[in-house]
């Protein structure tokens, strides 16, 4: 595989996540790899653990 344009991104489906999920984000995304993280349902109370997550570069959060 040649250039950026063969990357595969990663796609992360996450239920009720907890701090974890933004440093396995955050590890995954250091090396400039989009992630997508699918937020599949969790309550309000996870709110700031996805926004957390939205923060970091090359890293999308969709609400499903």
């Amino acid at each position: 595989m040649s250039g950026d344009s063969q990357r595969a991104v990663i796609i992360i489906p996450a239920y009720e996540p907890t701090e974890t999920l933004a440093g396995l984000a955050a590890d995954l995304s250091a090396d400039g790899r989009d992630i997508v993280i699918v937020n599949d349902g969790s309550s309000p109370q996870c709110r700031p653990v996805f926004t957390r997550v939205a923060a970091l570069p090359h890293v999308t959060v969709l609400t499903h």
